[in-house]
């Protein structure tokens, strides 16, 4: 009898690590699918316009979503400008990244390259005031809200700002690259507790 509950622990025990791979399978294909399902490619559009569609998601960006700027000086500034529509019928969240950031001078340091983020005419999107440029690939923000057919459009300009309280010889004519991009973002609604 100690036997027959031994081997039927062991059993359990064993139908139990099945159970848990079957679901970390499951749980790997659904996420897997769900990457697939937000992965699209990028395409030209004349020489003007570079599309990204999914399912259900369609990105725009108006001119390029490369920011490669040379000859940098104080007061210049650079943009892009983009367009992110919900294509789909349910709400979704997406992200807004900087990706592939390099430049050739000490603007981190000194924080004289900023960027803001506005959304363009009647926009429901997100706004970021005028913050450091980071050193490297950074989300500028997750989890943005797009309701079923609905479409938000931006502008993110990129500036050399002029101080005239510091000595900025050091980054005239400076070079920075930076390209954004839009992901699917995952995102948790809590309903707030009572």
């Amino acid at each position: 009898m100690k036997k027959t509950e031994e081997n039927e622990k062991k059993e359990n025990k064993q139908t139990m690590i099945i159970m848990i791979i079957v679901i970390a399978v499951i749980l790997a294909a659904a996420i897997a699918i769900s990457y697939a399902f937000f992965t699209a490619t990028i395409h030209t559009v004349g020489n003007t316009s570079v599309i990204v569609k999914t399912a259900d998601i369609r990105i725009i960006y108006h001119q390029d979503n490369v920011l490669d700027i040379d000859n940098f000086f104080p007061g210049d500034s650079a943009q892009i400008t983009f367009t992110v529509e919900n294509q789909s019928n349910m709400e979704l969240f997406y992200a807004i990244e900087w990706q592939d950031v390099a430049t050739d001078t000490h603007f981190f340091e000194t924080g004289d390259l900023v960027f803001e983020l506005r959304p363009v005419g009647d926009s429901n999107g997100i706004t970021i005031d005028r913050t450091a440029t980071p050193i490297a690939d950074a989300i500028i923000q997750d989890g943005i809200s797009i309701a079923a057919g609905a479409t938000h459009s931006y502008v993110l300009v990129v500036t050399y700002v002029y101080a005239d309280d510091r000595n900025q010889i050091a980054n005239i004519g400076a070079t920075f690259l930076g390209r954004i991009n839009i992901t699917s973002s995952e995102q948790i609604r809590h309903e707030p507790t009572p």
